[in-house]
């Protein structure tokens, strides 16, 4: 197939060429990203931002930390409990008072980076073990899975968005049929 006339020299087209061939690749098999996940390098690098992130997130005073959300609710937030209805959303947002539902809103920005933190630490965790465990197999595409724990807690944040906005200042969420979805 020849290539069409760019204007560009020819060397730089071929190279143009080389790379959309490289992202191609990349697009037909996703194993390769993940095999560029399962090297020692990237899981240092992934285990040290994820232990920086959660220790501010757990274990700081910050203004968007969870311990922060208890001490101005005196309850954990909605979505580090293991289930949730929409009359405990209700609730916790309702005795949070002013001060509590910006700590959470504080929280949610923050959470907009945490699942692809923890995603990314799981899936190069993963990826080591299971290229050294079973080297040249197709068990390293496995590694994915925790992107999907990813994609659900975006989910989640999307719902607890939702919550915080129909809060407004009567402490009810508003979630209008959420909770049966």
């Amino acid at each position: 197939m020849p290539i069409a006339d760019t204007g560009l020299p020819v060397d730089r087209r071929e190279a143009q060429w080389r790379e959309r061939g490289k992202l191609a690749r990349l697009r037909r098999d996703p194993g390769r990203v993940i095999t560029r996940l399962a090297t020692w390098k990237v899981w240092l690098v992934t285990t040290k931002v994820f232990t920086a992130f959660a220790g501010v997130f757990f274990a700081s005073s910050a203004p968007f930390a969870i311990p922060h959300i208890e001490d101005e609710c005196g309850q954990a937030p909605p979505d580090m409990r293991f289930t949730s209805s929409a009359a405990d959303v209700d609730s916790f947002l309702a005795t949070c008072g002013e001060a509590g539902r910006e700590a959470d809103q504080n929280m949610l920005l923050a959470d907009l980076f945490y699942p692809a933190v923890f995603g990314l630490f799981i899936a190069s965790s993963l990826a080591v073990v299971l290229s050294r465990l079973a080297p040249g197999g197709r068990f390293v595409n496995l590694a994915w899975l925790p992107m999907f724990g990813a994609g659900f807690d975006y989910l989640e944040n999307a719902f607890a968005w939702r919550a915080l906005a129909g809060c407004g200042n009567s402490g009810s969420a508003g979630l209008g049929g959420v909770d049966r979805v």
